[in-house]
């Protein structure tokens, strides 16, 4: 592949959306990790967003349902001459899916996206149980939930607990642990998987990889976690060749590419994914600051034109606590002055 040179005076030029919610803020600290030269728009729908404090090159954009979204999303990519866009929502690059090859063709932007037949199978936890289970990979046995007799039997041969959850989602929004047929009966409802319940609860591990469009697994890395508000807050990296190698298969398995996040638990019988998100994710910075950054290497592959190095992350552990960012009156009153007209940017 054949990529454009960069240097200080022609650095990548990077746009990162969602900046007002978490996922695009880590992606944005990764990106401030890499060493690579790189000019960073940042982007939200809400003017009074930290993120759009981050930067001098802060863009405000309607909601995607906005009439003309798409057309001036394009015009500022092209106005911009914006190398790659990494989504930090998943309602941007949901309405931008159908319309890609138009965009692209427009702009040259490279996009760090999964297609919709990559996330048809893996927002679905049902669909994905199956993928898995088609490609010879240990999964969680699971029925759905519209489906009352191939539950019941699940009971019968996994025992319980079992799980209860919804087919999509994520943060472990509406999950619920079943004790017995009583409380199983009301999560027999389409929309709703029914999954044994992999135990031990202190094996839960999220695996970040970044596979490339060629199917080559250039970095991957282990964190024995702990959640809090469905996020990791904290955990401890260290290298796990089996878990690596399963969740490098995981990840072939449902076609994704990029950067990949493969949720499992270490069971008795080895590791068992039981969610895969075929995007970046909370844990993207702390996988920087060890020395995988997934959102350079997706710049050195689609924008750069590399065939990126494998890289390995260090060992080490991490807490994450809260932070804030304080604005004195007059500091607040300029923000508040800024241009921040929709779509507005400097070229």
């Amino acid at each position: 592949m054949t990529g454009r040179a960069v240097s200080a005076i022609d650095p990548v030029r990077v746009l990162v959306t969602g900046m007002g919610n978490p996922l695009g803020q880590n992606i944005y600290k990764a990106l401030k990790m890499s060493a690579l030269p790189i000019r960073i728009w940042v982007m939200d729908a809400v003017p009074f967003s930290a993120g759009l404090t981050w930067e001098p090159d802060s863009v405000v954009a309607p909601l995607v349902r906005a009439p003309g979204y798409l057309e001036e999303f394009t015009d500022f990519l092209g106005r911009n001459a914006i190398d790659i866009v990494f989504f930090g929502t998943e309602a941007e690059p949901d309405a931008l899916r159908p319309h890609l090859d138009a965009v692209t063709a427009r702009t040259s932007t490279a996009f760090a996206l999964n297609g919709a037949d990559v996330l048809r199978v893996a927002d679905d936890k049902y669909l994905t149980a199956l993928a898995l289970a088609e490609a010879g990979l240990d999964h969680p046995a699971s029925a759905p939930g519209e489906d009352a007799d191939a539950a019941l039997a699940l009971a019968e041969r996994a025992g319980y607990p079992l799980i209860a959850k919804p087919r999509r989602g994520s943060a472990a929004r509406g999950l619920f642990r079943i004790a017995d047929r009583n409380d199983l009966l009301p999560h027999l409802r389409p929309g709703v998987v029914i999954q044994e319940c992999l135990l031990p609860d202190d094996q839960e591990y999220t695996v970040g990889l970044y596979r490339t469009r060629e199917g080559r697994t250039v970095a991957s890395t282990v964190i024995l976690r702990n959640l809090n508000f469905g996020l990791t807050y904290k955990g401890v990296l260290s290298p796990h060749p089996a878990i690596e190698s399963y969740a490098a298969e995981v990840a072939a398995a449902l076609g994704a590419v990029g950067s990949v996040n493969v949720q499992l638990r270490l069971t008795a019988r080895g590791p068992v994914a039981f969610e895969v998100n075929p995007r970046f994710s909370s844990t993207t910075p702390i996988r920087a600051h060890f020395g995988a950054n997934e959102p350079e290497l997706a710049i050195r592959e689609l924008v750069l034109g590399e065939d990126p190095a494998p890289v390995a992350a260090r060992p080490g552990a991490v807490l994450r606590h809260w932070s804030e960012q304080y604005l004195e009156a007059e500091e607040y009153d300029a923000l508040a002055a800024r241009d921040l007209t929709a779509w507005k940017g400097s070229a």
